[in-house]
């Protein structure tokens, strides 16, 4: 009778450990899907350059000198424009650029000597080194593979 108790106690612990798994698991899931970025901010890349556009307070970030020389600064939006700004020593400096298309995944301004400068919505900036977040991400890609293989063996 008792060997019938530690069975049926051990196969109990089994169960609440695979649903602890899974929890954890799509505890997890939830969290990286949060990481998603605020909907008034737009990233927009140019080879290894960003333009990044806040629109809660109209502000720019810009990596791209052939664009503008400013790297951060106030902005404004017309159908047919966009004004960067930026303060430096109490004087505003300005440039004023001509939006040739603007779509959700491109925009294309007319750069000097009537050059197309265009951003695409994905990023493909160009990077020689590993990060942390990509290890991160690959180790627990792993560790998802592992748990699953885990829940579904049926040696445990």
């Amino acid at each position: 009778m008792k060997l019938i108790d530690e069975t049926h106690s051990s196969c109990i612990v089994r169960k609440g450990l695979r649903s602890m798994l899974i929890l954890l698991l799509l505890f997890l899931t939830f969290q990286f899907s949060c990481f998603s970025q605020d909907e008034d901010v737009e990233n927009w890349y140019r080879r290894s350059h960003l333009l990044q556009l806040d629109y809660s307070n109209n502000t720019f970030l810009n990596s791209d000198t052939l664009l503008s020389l400013f790297t951060k600064g106030d902005f404004l939006k017309s159908d047919e424009f966009i004004v960067l700004s930026h303060v430096e020593d109490s004087v505003i400096h300005s440039d004023t650029l001509t939006i040739l298309e603007w779509s959700s995944s491109k925009i294309s301004f007319k750069g000097p000597l009537d050059t197309r400068i265009t951003f695409l919505d994905q990023g493909k900036l160009i990077t020689s080194s590993f990060s942390f977040e990509s290890i991160f991400r690959g180790l627990l890609g792993m560790l998802a593979l592992v748990v699953i293989a885990f829940i579904f063996s049926r040696n445990k």
